[in-house]
């Protein structure tokens, strides 16, 4: 009986002593190739296919939160789905940092914590005013500032992310364009169950102050099929959220006037800068917004307002849309003129390297017509037309 029961506790003992050298086995030779890969990198010696592991989801979203900052800007006080969208951002990449950009505090104010509280969610939710108040300094004011990332995503009110690729494929996608065509300097991501956007050329001839824009056509991404189609635009209308490098926007006069992103657009063609437009993994949409007829009219009539105000303070005066209609944004006969008094028989535009401006080229033109009319009228026939057209001939002429 004793034999027997050496005998079990025997073959017990040399069982564990096999379960615990196969567990060793199996550390020592996980650390062995840790170890050879870094032997490898250190010699410059790439490592097998079996050797290469694909990034995880961890080191992805560390990636994305230590390279972009989001900014919301564009969003009405009086109607807005703001916390929801940064619930959405917040919750898809905990550590990203969110500026949320207005003219003045919004309100009423954001609901950004519920009664069942988020504020570890939302810790890294700041919020910028632009207005220069008593209370708030300038770097308090300035976006740029407090953006320290290389990239920045401009997301639209009303915004959900829905998978994680979509952020990536972004990255991906400035990275890879920007190599091909410098220009190419922001990428823009459509979303779903949205009107699509429209892409536009945009002519900007500072010296004239003027701006033409045409539409453009859509390109064709070839092998990739239509799904995954692509083009290149100077201007995007319609909901679509905005991938730029951080450097851009300090090329920038002021990224962040309103109406946005139309003046974000117009600053970054006059630098020469192409925006890519990505079809695939759209973003989602939130709640609709301004649906009574109320907000609708107060939304028109606010977007007319700083448009105006846009135009005027980036120096242009004449606007040629792409269905061919043309505005003005400079002086008319019942406003002062578009310049100061002019001191000694030089205009200050002409200082700043620019032309007479069309709406005073258009009064002028005008007025040589009247004129003209008026002399073609009591002048002798066999004096008129070719003298009277010699001496206003380079009014009338058309641009």
């Amino acid at each position: 009986m004793r034999i027997r029961l050496a005998r079990w506790l025997a073959t017990a003992a040399v069982l564990l002593n096999v379960v615990a050298l196969y567990f060793i086995w199996t550390l020592l030779a996980g650390n062995g190739g840790a170890r050879s890969n870094e032997r490898s990198a250190s010699r410059g010696v790439k490592p097998t296919a079996a050797e290469r592991r694909r990034p995880s989801a961890s080191d992805e979203d560390d990636a994305i939160v230590g390279n972009v900052t989001v900014v919301i800007r564009a969003f009405e006080q009086f109607d807005n789905d703001i916390a929801n969208t940064v619930r959405s951002i917040a919750s898809t990449y905990g550590g990203v940092r969110i500026l949320i950009v207005s003219e003045a505090a919004p309100y009423p104010p954001l609901p950004l914590v519920n009664s069942s509280g988020e504020s570890h969610l939302l810790r890294n939710v700041a919020a910028v005013r632009l207005a220069p108040s008593l209370g708030n300094p300038f770097d308090a004011r300035n976006p740029l500032l407090q953006i320290r990332t290389p990239h920045v995503l401009f997301m639209p009110d009303s915004s959900r992310i829905h998978t994680k690729r979509t952020l990536s494929r972004m990255m991906r996608l400035l990275s890879q364009s920007s190599r091909q065509n410098p220009q190419v300097g922001i990428v823009a991501a459509t979303f779903k169950a949205a009107p699509p956007v429209s892409c536009l050329r945009a002519h900007i001839n500072s010296r004239e102050w003027t701006i033409r824009y045409e539409a453009a056509t859509l390109g064709s991404a070839g092998a990739e099929g239509d799904a995954r189609r692509r083009y290149q635009c100077d201007l995007v209308r319609g909901k679509h959220a905005a991938l730029v490098r951080t450097e851009r926007l300090h090329e920038m006069t002021d990224p962040f006037i309103a109406p946005f992103p139309d003046a974000f657009y117009v600053q970054a063609s006059a630098l020469g800068l192409k925006t890519q437009v990505m079809a695939e993994l759209p973003f989602g949409n939130g709640k609709e917004l301004f649906a009574s007829p109320h907000h609708q009219w107060k939304v028109q009539r606010l977007e007319k307002e700083r448009t105006q105000a846009m135009y005027r303070q980036l120096g242009v005066k004449k606007v040629i849309r792409e269905g061919g209609g043309v505005e003005w944004y400079g002086c008319r006969r019942d406003t002062n003129r578009c310049f100061p008094t002019v001191v000694d028989d030089t205009p200050s535009y002409l200082w700043l390297g620019k032309w007479t401006p069309p709406c005073c080229l258009a009064g002028l033109r005008q007025t040589a017509r009247r004129v003209f009319q008026v002399l073609q009228r009591f002048t002798p026939k066999n004096l008129s037309t070719v003298q009277i057209q010699l001496s206003v001939r380079n009014l009338v002429r058309s641009d």
